[in-house]
């Protein structure tokens, strides 16, 4: 089974797809749910995962639900930067880096947020946060990647 449903509601574009899990033989599905604003504003992401809970439990959903929000900075960072703008984004929901990489204008770090109740485990540490920073040479800009329990799309 496979479906795709598109539309805008609240200013947002918002897609779903529903498929079958093909790596479980349990004959599960996966509910994919995609809202993406392009706006140069904020959005209020409390009333956007609201939405998202209605919708997921208004077909009986359970699971486990994942968050991924993307920005952007008109300006490249400096590695020094993006360390530092990484230590702001943890210390503002005072999470702890477990794991990560930071090199070369690139960063992405795994952490532990007692704040959030999902989380997976990597070795014994468990982690349920993850901020990614990289730079887009061909617009000057610095992309910046928050996902929880991970990023589950490119960045």
């Amino acid at each position: 089974m496979r479906g795709l449903l598109e539309g805008v509601r609240m200013g947002l574009r918002i897609s779903v797809l529903l498929r079958r899990n093909l790596q479980d033989m349990r004959n599960s599905h996966i509910l994919l749910i995609r809202v993406r604003c392009d706006a140069d504003r904020p959005i209020d992401l409390a009333q956007v995962m609201a939405e998202v809970d209605s919708v997921a439990t208004g077909i009986g959903s359970v699971g486990r639900l994942s968050v991924h929000t993307k920005g952007i900075l008109p300006m490249m960072l400096t590695d020094a930067e993006i360390k530092e703008l990484v230590a702001q984004g943890l210390g503002s929901v005072k999470a702890r880096p477990v794991e990560g990489v930071l090199t070369d204008g690139f960063a992405s770090i795994s952490a532990y947020c007692p704040k959030l109740e999902t989380y997976l485990l990597t070795g014994d540490s468990k982690m349920n946060l993850q901020i990614a920073v990289r730079p887009d040479t061909n617009q000057t800009l610095t992309l910046v990647h928050v996902g929880t329990p991970i990023i589950m799309d490119g960045y």
